[in-house]
């Protein structure tokens, strides 16, 4: 039973961290709110890696994917980050999960995998699920997009071939130390994005300081405990408990951030997360 604990304590923190930075960016804007996030996951991992990575070499051949993958990854979370301000967190977070289609995708078209029916299904599922998702309004009229899904549509593109690409980089080098490098390397994207755009950083606002150094806690325990999960139960079953996360990021939405959806989108959040773990054991 204790084996699982890493896998749950990485489905809380992703649902959490969202909840987290959504309250801090009342206050303050996406660039800023990432700053802090990846500061804090930054130094931690650096700290955390003291301990864990017993050699800090890096290939040259993985110069040139790991420049590409931070790249991809600083613009696919700064998209995520202007969507969670505009749009309701538990939408928002729904929605980008289904990156896993682009992940899909990127292995049959580029890689030449070949898929399970059960991963057919779950990817049909998925993908009628978010459509639920993405529209706030069904009438034959009118369909009415929900705040921030047109931003969260590059978050999915992004992370799609992110996470397609990056297990080049967890192979050279280890899932932990793969993490240490990406995270810092899209700290520093963000800070090059931010020093051109003249984006004025600082201490968070006051009353928020509790919820910068939670959500990035909250994120920090989800990729350790994401890695650590893999190596005590495997790749599926971690798979198939982080699978929950839309269904965890609505309900702390509800507690939280006092938000509300219709039957109809929690039950198409609850489709997400059927079509997600569809997917991770086929």
């Amino acid at each position: 039973m204790l084996q699982f604990i890493y896998g749950l304590g990485a489905l809380s923190g992703f649902a959490l961290q969202n909840i987290l930075f959504k309250k801090v960016m009342e206050k303050s804007s996406p660039v800023r709110a990432i700053t802090y996030r990846s500061s804090i996951i930054s130094f931690l991992l650096i700290l955390s890696s003291l301990f864990f990575v017993s050699s800090f070499a890096i290939p040259q051949n993985l110069y040139p994917v790991l420049l590409f993958e931070v790249i991809i990854g600083a613009a696919a979370l700064l998209m995520f980050f202007t969507a969670l301000k505009r749009g309701k967190a538990a939408v928002i977070g729904a929605l980008a999960q289904m990156f896993v289609l682009v992940v899909i995708i990127i292995g049959v078209f580029v890689f030449g995998e070949t898929l399970s029916l059960l991963r057919w299904m779950g990817a049909g599922i998925l993908v009628l699920g978010g459509f639920m998702v993405a529209f706030e309004k069904f009438s034959l009229k009118e369909l009415k997009l929900e705040k921030g899904t047109i931003m969260v549509m590059g978050t999915i593109l992004g992370w799609g071939i992110y996470y397609s690409y990056i297990k080049d980089v967890v192979t050279g080098v280890g899932p932990f130390y793969a993490s240490v490098l990406l995270e810092t390397g899209i700290f520093i994207a963000i800070l090059l994005y931010a020093f051109i755009r003249k984006e004025k950083l600082g201490m968070p606002r006051k009353g928020m300081g509790n919820c910068v150094i939670g959500g990035g806690i909250a994120i920090t325990i989800a990729t350790l405990g994401y890695t650590f999960s893999v190596e005590a139960v495997g790749i599926v079953l971690t798979a198939m408990m982080v699978a929950a996360v839309p269904v965890v990021n609505a309900i702390f939405a509800r507690i939280f951030l006092k938000e509300e959806l219709s039957k109809v989108k929690y039950a198409s959040i609850v489709l997400l997360m059927v079509g997600l773990m569809l997917i991770a054991a086929g």
